[in-house]
């Protein structure tokens, strides 16, 4: 399945970024009706986002238009989905200590309440605010709560990821969860607005599920020197760690792996060290593949749930842009050709 020049359907993806934004801007104005605070205070959020333009989070128009269907069909999805992430975003960084009160202009504690809500109940009320099918806006309420509580039960896992099995598949629950649920609910809600049936809008979601983990894997190859790298010290599971682990246990060498990546949480040299042997030709070629065999999974799905088309070359070329930047280079680091 090869790969065409997809610069048109490209430019015409982001071109409704603009568009998705006016949607957004008017659901929270009609919300601010009834409560101007957290309106108010959600617009905010959206203004000091800085994940746009991102085509990748446009996924559900793509879907749509790989259906056969308008991709602008999707915009009330999309209005959705961006502010569901925004809150998500948000509530990460309020986690994490590092949101920027000074920028948003709102309090740590009201950001934290703003963003629960853009996570629970305002693309709902995006949903009841825009012209749908009858009985789409119950379906789309049921992706989102399956959706959210997936990404949930992603995140929870990964914070506490500490006590957790090491290994490829444990892992990769986590990545499917804390952020392969949210492109998943996206594709499987453009495929329900296309008409699919529902082993095809599982397929969907399927895809979506994996085209979401390879994004999270692009994010995991931006990170600083080891020294620096926040997942090593907070311990969090990666699925590049995993596959070392893997290696280790082969090689009889576990114990003291998972010893060094305790170690690595609190001291810099450990976290060197670490590094290094994450650095390794072995780790590296081993994860590399593990990666290109997410994306012929998710090229494969596309090639059995849509016909051939501008649109579904779109999508196989983010996803294998996606795979190109997740895998890592001889030195360790994201983003080779």
């Amino acid at each position: 399945m090869g790969i065409t020049d997809v610069t048109d359907v490209h430019e015409r993806v982001l071109a409704l970024e603009r568009r998705v934004a006016g949607h957004l801007d008017a659901s929270l104005t009609e919300l601010g009706a009834a409560h101007p605070e957290l309106a108010e205070a959600a617009r905010r959020l959206v203004k000091t986002d800085t994940s746009t333009p991102n085509p990748y989070r446009l996924l559900g128009s793509c879907v749509l238009g790989a259906l056969g269907e308008s991709p602008e069909h999707a915009i009330p999805l999309l209005a959705a989905s961006r502010i569901w992430w925004v809150g998500a975003e948000t509530y990460d960084d309020v986690a994490d200590g590092e949101f920027d009160a000074v920028a948003t202009g709102m309090s740590v504690a009201q950001a934290a309440t703003v963003s629960a809500a853009c996570i629970g109940v305002v693309p709902l009320a995006v949903a009841e605010r825009s012209l749908l099918p009858e009985g789409f806006v119950m379906q789309w309420a049921r992706e989102y709560v399956v959706g959210t509580l997936e990404a949930a039960e992603g995140q929870t896992a990964d914070i506490a990821s500490g006590s957790g099995p090491m290994t490829w598949a444990a892992v990769m629950k986590v990545y499917v969860g804390k952020t392969g649920a949210a492109y998943g609910r996206d594709a499987a809600l453009a495929a329900r607005l296309a008409g699919a049936d529902g082993e095809a809008v599982r397929g969907w979601r399927a895809l979506g599920r994996i085209f979401g983990v390879l994004r999270q894997l692009v994010n995991d190859g931006k990170r600083e020197s080891a020294e620096s790298n926040e997942d090593l010290i907070n311990g969090t599971r990666t699925l590049l760690l995993a596959v070392a682990a893997e290696i280790a246990d082969r090689d009889g060498e576990l114990d003291r792996f998972l010893a060094l990546r305790d170690n690595a949480m609190s001291k810099a040299s450990a976290r060197r060290a670490l590094g290094d042997y994450l650095a390794s030709p072995d780790v590296v070629n081993s994860y590399n593949s593990r990666v290109r065999l997410l994306e012929r999974q998710l090229t494969s799905l596309l090639k059995a749930l849509a016909p051939p088309t501008q649109y579904r070359d779109y999508v196989r070329w983010m996803a294998t842009s996606s795979a190109d930047a997740a895998c890592l280079s001889a030195d360790g680091v994201g983003g080779v050709a």
